[in-house]
């Protein structure tokens, strides 16, 4: 329901479709009532994230072939939460890019920030990317023809926790994706998973 009210801020309702398991179906209808049933989709099996994803992304090609969106590897995306004195949209990527200036290994002008809605607490959500990997991955998508509408982060696509504390986790072989909120989370080793864990909790 939540994330529903935040793309509406961005998407009218009736470009938003609601995939969930069978059982959430019912649900989902009742607590967002204004979307009209053709709206929910139902997976046809649990088949968890990266299934999901293709599900919805095939979904939405048929409803709009030329609508792209593209997953970038959550290991090249880092996200982030600042708050900035500044509401002016022409001042809040200066001010963005200077809070977070001593958390970044990186040079801040060889980085990408993507900044989201201010939110309630005063904050931004902030996705930030190398701009030579940015610039690689555009450019391979344009040698194919391909302008994507949307870049979303792999870790994003993850279930967002619904309970207080709680994260969504995926292992993928050796490397784990974890969501810890709306806009946050990372991505590590199975063998730094515990060391991640650990600061969290500090």
């Amino acid at each position: 329901e939540e994330t529903v009210r935040r793309v509406e801020q961005a998407l009218p309702s009736d470009h938003i479709f609601v995939l969930t398991n069978a059982a959430q179906i019912e649900g989902c209808r009742a607590v967002l009532p204004h979307l009209k049933p053709h709206q929910f989709i139902a997976e046809p099996a649990k088949r968890d994230t990266g299934p999901a994803c293709a599900l919805g992304t095939a979904l939405v090609r048929n409803l709009d072939p030329d609508a792209v969106v593209v997953f970038l590897p959550a290991t090249d995306v880092r996200l982030a939460a600042v708050k900035v004195p500044v509401k002016q949209p022409s001042k809040v990527l200066q001010a963005v890019r200077y809070a977070l200036e001593d958390q970044v290994a990186e040079d801040v002008e060889s980085l990408h920030f993507a900044i989201g809605v201010r939110r309630e607490d005063g904050s931004h959500p902030v996705a930030i990317i190398s701009r030579t990997r940015l610039t690689r991955v555009l450019g391979l998508l344009r040698a194919r023809g391909i302008q994507p509408d949307l870049l979303v982060p792999e870790t994003l696509a993850l279930p967002q926790p619904t309970d207080e504390g709680a994260w969504s986790a995926l292992a993928d072989g050796e490397q784990v994706f974890v969501r810890s909120g709306a806009w946050s989370g990372f991505a590590c080793t199975a063998d730094d998973l515990a060391s991640y864990l650990g600061m969290a909790d500090m």
